[in-house]
């Protein structure tokens, strides 16, 4: 075993004529870059996912509850049923209307959330919509506000604050406040498109909160829990993780082919040492053990070192700024890159496994032949 671990070592380092193998380092490198882009890659991908549901999860309620029809129960008490379900943190009614927002010369879409809650909230503008219209604390915005019949009105709102709602597309198009705070003309134009926005204790529990609820309220009620509102979007978001996974991992799979083809060129290169050692009476299993043992080196150094980068640079390139992204494009402003140890360990692992595969699938074939045989190929 130590003798074969000599001579692998050997093998590596050096070729047959002496020089340096530079093949060998072709190979660790390759190997270890591709598993520290697979890391990479999946530092990204789940640093964007959880950032996204995070923006969602602050900026909008978890459940909404709108009546199919004309409901027979009050809203007082229909509240107070949702209110009851263990998981519910908040219930507030909710009225939306969509208008156009104005200020001076500029003007953007917008949709006004009127609650209907007991607590007063100020009226506050999303921090997007605000810039678009270079609006400040205090200032008037106009609204038009759609007439059932003849021309839309003008309301005036004062803006009470300037908000971050998290993500951008809900930033810039958001406009909320308590019924006591916007004009009458705005509240009763919201009034028609009333619902339930509910807030839950734990947001991951949203689909077994809508089943309960389902059963408590009955058919009369449409619910949707934020993982179903946003089901397209992480759908996309799932796709192309996959897809980016699947071209980096082919990096992986060139290089442990790589280490293959290593082992095979050396195993070509030291035919001769292999018969004179077959001769003296080393048994071949010694000898594929020593090729293996080649190859295991260069998986292990292959592996460790593409671990070692990928984690390091998943936090150089949190420190270096690259998690600030343009909210207009990724709709958050900011991701945390930080690699997860257990799934890159878990890469590394597998990587390490299919080069091994690659390695000794390449030397059985080959390590072919009997020592006259191989010193006449020589």
């Amino acid at each position: 075993m130590i003798l074969a671990f000599r001579l692998a070592i050997r093998f590596l380092v050096t070729a047959s004529d002496g020089y340096p193998r530079l093949t060998t380092w072709v190979a660790i490198i390759g190997l270890a870059f591709g598993i520290a882009s697979l890391i990479l890659v999946d530092a990204v991908y789940t640093a964007y996912e959880t950032g996204i549901e995070k923006s969602i999860l602050a900026g909008i309620e978890q459940i909404v509850i709108e009546s199919k029809t004309a409901s027979k129960s009050s809203p007082g008490l229909v509240e107070s049923k949702i209110s009851k379900i263990e998981n519910v943190a908040e219930v507030v009614q909710i009225g939306t209307m969509e208008t156009l927002a104005i200020k001076e010369s500029l003007n953007s879409f917008a949709r006004v959330r009127v609650s209907f809650g007991k607590r007063v909230e100020p009226i506050s503008m999303g921090k997007a919509l605000a810039g678009r219209l270079s609006v400040r604390a205090g200032d008037e915005v106009t609204f038009l506000v759609p007439a059932s019949e003849g021309e839309p009105s003008s309301v005036h709102v004062r803006i009470d604050r300037i908000v971050d709602f998290g993500l951008y597309d809900i930033d810039l198009t958001t406009i909320g406040g308590s019924s006591e705070k916007f004009p009458r003309e705005i509240v009763e134009a919201a009034e028609t498109s009333r619902h339930f926005a509910v807030k839950l204790r734990d947001p991951y529990a949203a689909d077994e909160t809508v089943n309960t609820l389902s059963k408590n309220l009955g058919a009369d009620f449409n619910l949707t829990s934020w993982r179903k509102s946003y089901a397209s979007l992480f759908t996309a978001l799932n796709f192309e993780r996959r897809i980016a996974t699947l071209f980096v991992s082919l990096l992986v799979v060139f290089a442990s082919l790589t280490s293959g083809a290593v082992l095979s060129i050396m195993v070509g290169e030291r035919k001769r040492e292999v018969a004179i050692l077959k001769s003296c009476g080393m048994r071949s299993r010694d000898v594929y053990l020593t090729f293996l043992l080649a190859g295991a080196l260069i998986a292990l150094l292959g592996s460790v070192s593409g671990v070692v980068l990928g984690v390091f640079g998943a936090y150089v390139a949190e420190a270096a700024g690259f998690g600030l992204l343009p909210s207009d494009v990724y709709s958050v402003r900011q991701i945390l890159i930080v690699p997860n140890m257990q799934k890159s360990l878990f890469i590394g692992a597998v990587s390490f496994v299919f080069c091994m595969v690659a390695v000794a699938v390449s030397v059985s074939f080959t390590m072919r032949g009997k020592p006259v045989s191989l010193l006449r190929e020589t």
